[in-house]
């Protein structure tokens, strides 16, 4: 069994924390510090206890190491074993939260995989809990086929690298449900037909949601980084724009813009917008949603002419009746006429 020195220990436990770090997932951090642990320190075996679904006892984990043939028995018993509170150096290091190092596993009496560990000779070994938020969520356990003392040192190493594991997995878990969170909303904005954007503070695109591909023609992968007031018309959209988010106290509805869409054409949207702000209270961009109002700016158009060639034929009815009132007069004045100039 080797002894870790502290300049060896600390490179060691910075090499394994870089591998904890770059792994894709719990399991496979686990794996990696099973098989560096096992290969720097000299213990011949490594594996890993899982509480199951429903929290009532300990299951074999997916992630084990061994270099040694020997153990490929005690391995492979080992999987059908299921450990509950207080039960097996596994069940008990779950329980006291605490390590727990056992000289000789072939004579302890709460070794239930002991006639095991006799066949594959094996001798010491050391359970150590992964804990996050004062929750086990693993233990991890070393066997060497060597008789050894307690060593606090090799106790303290182990234990400050279940510690980064203890960090990975909450950053992991963190970072999953932040994954999941977005994904939902991401699923919510993309299934509901109007465009909800987000800009940073100088007017980039952070966010646009799915309906931006219907309405504007684009994927929304091809607007993020972007400025928004690009897709204007009016070169000065844009600023009118917030000018007015501003004198409306930072919160604006019903405003109209016409957009350009990827093929140059032009769009009609209705935004309701509003400032977001960040921790400090300081405005970090403007959010809204922005529907198209096209076909309704068309029908508009379309009313306002019809209403203008109704005022139209009305006027030229009342110049008509008019001028017919002014002929009738000037008709019936030369008939007089003609009456009075008969001889």
């Amino acid at each position: 069994m080797k002894h870790i020195q502290t300049v060896e220990g600390l490179l060691l436990l910075h090499s394994i924390t870089q591998s904890i770090i770059e792994s894709e997932d719990f399991d496979s951090a686990l794996e990696i510090t099973l098989q560096k642990i096992c290969e720097s320190t000299g213990w011949i075996y490594g594996e890993s206890w899982m509480p199951s679904a429903d929290g009532t006892r300990l299951e074999y984990g997916k992630a084990w190491f061994s270099n040694n043939k020997k153990v490929e028995r005690f391995k492979k018993e080992s999987k059908d074993f299921n450990f509950l509170p207080e039960t097996g150096l596994p069940g008990r290091v779950w329980s006291s939260k605490k390590p727990e190092w056992i000289n000789d596993v072939t004579i302890n009496g709460n070794f239930p995989r002991r006639q095991f560990a006799v066949d594959a000779g094996l001798k010491t070994a050391i359970g150590i809990p992964i804990i996050d938020k004062n929750n086990v969520i693993a233990v991890i356990v070393f066997i060497t086929s060597e008789i050894l003392e307690k060593d606090e040192q090799t106790i303290e190493f182990i234990s400050n690298i279940a510690l980064q594991l203890g960090v990975f997995f909450n950053h992991k878990k963190t970072k999953d449900l932040l994954r999941k969170s977005e994904s939902e909303v991401r699923a919510i904005l993309d299934n509901i037909p109007d465009i909800f954007y987000r800009t940073s503070k100088d007017g980039k695109l952070l966010i646009v949601s799915g309906a931006v591909k219907k309405i504007l023609d684009y994927e929304p992968y091809e607007l993020i980084g972007k400025q928004l007031a690009d897709l204007y018309v009016d070169p000065h959209g844009r600023s009118k724009f917030l000018k007015k988010l501003e004198e409306n106290g930072g919160r604006i509805s019903n405003y109209e813009a016409l957009l350009k869409r990827k093929d140059g054409s032009e769009m009609w949207i209705s935004t309701n917008s509003q400032f977001y702000y960040n921790e400090t209270g300081n405005i970090d961009g403007v959010e809204g949603i922005g529907r198209d109002i096209t076909e309704l700016k068309k029908l508009e158009e379309m009313l306002l002419r019809m209403q203008k060639l109704e005022a139209i034929g009305l006027l030229a009815g009342g110049i008509a009746h008019d001028f017919n009132n002014l002929l009738t007069a000037i008709i019936g004045n030369i008939g007089l006429s003609k009456m009075y100039l008969q001889p």
